[in-house]
């Protein structure tokens, strides 16, 4: 990976967000991808997943 390009990703705990979350992990095109939401969800472990749960 040669890209300093990092993904935000609100509303990841969505149908639609889980699948762009998958999609950005599968892609490799990003150093991080962050993801904020109101809810968590456990992800497989994944060095390049930053999450945060917003009241």
């Amino acid at each position: 990976m040669s890209t300093d390009k990092i993904a935000l990703v609100t509303g990841y705990t969505g149908e639609t967000g889980k699948a762009l979350v998958k999609e950005l992990i599968s892609n490799n095109q990003f150093k991080k991808i962050i993801l904020v939401g109101r809810r968590k969800v456990d992800y497989t472990d994944n060095k390049y997943l930053e999450k945060t749960v917003l009241n």
